[in-house]
């Protein structure tokens, strides 16, 4: 039944990975769009800048996909040294210890202020658009909400892989 549900939320992070990868060229091509359009025609948008910010922000629904392949950023001057044993150990010892309660603490401060946009009827303020804040607040919310689900199995392999000595899959 856990391998199961491992796999299932490997899926997911593997799906909307492979779908959301095309984020970063929908940023560039804003940025680029909103650098022309300011420097080149001297006629910036009102929404370049805020959706930008929006898109880049996007990003953060990747983090899963990132776990899934352990492609994320780490400090690997000693990491690297270790064995797959000491990897998994240093992994499923960090998870436990910062990574979960971070993105827990993360998760409730994510989801107050996801509440709070839409309570309130909060817009972004970073130009005149002023889009409404709601469904940017939700997707952050959203992204930290599939990046704590997809902790579960990473820890699950490692906590696996430092106690057997083996592969989990």
């Amino acid at each position: 039944m856990i391998k199961t549900l491992v796999h299932k939320v490997d899926w997911i992070s593997e799906k909307s990975g492979l779908v959301l990868r095309w984020l970063p060229v929908i940023l560039i091509l804003i940025t680029v769009h909103e650098v022309a359009r300011r420097y080149v025609f001297s006629a910036p948008t009102v929404w370049g800048y805020e959706l930008s910010l929006m898109v880049g922000a996007s990003l953060m629904l990747t983090w899963p996909y990132l776990l899934l392949h352990d492609i994320h950023p780490r400090v690997d001057a000693l990491y690297r040294l270790l064995s797959v044993r000491g990897k998994a150990i240093v992994n499923s010892t960090c998870s436990l210890l910062i990574a979960f309660p971070l993105f827990i603490y993360v998760l409730i401060g994510s989801r107050r202020a996801m509440v709070r946009a839409f309570a309130l009827g909060e817009t972004m303020a970073e130009s005149y658009w002023s889009p409404p804040a709601g469904p940017f607040r939700a997707m952050v919310f959203i992204a930290i909400c599939f990046t704590l689900l997809e902790l579960i199995p990473v820890f699950i392999r490692n906590l696996h892989q430092a106690v057997k000595g083996e592969s989990y899959d």
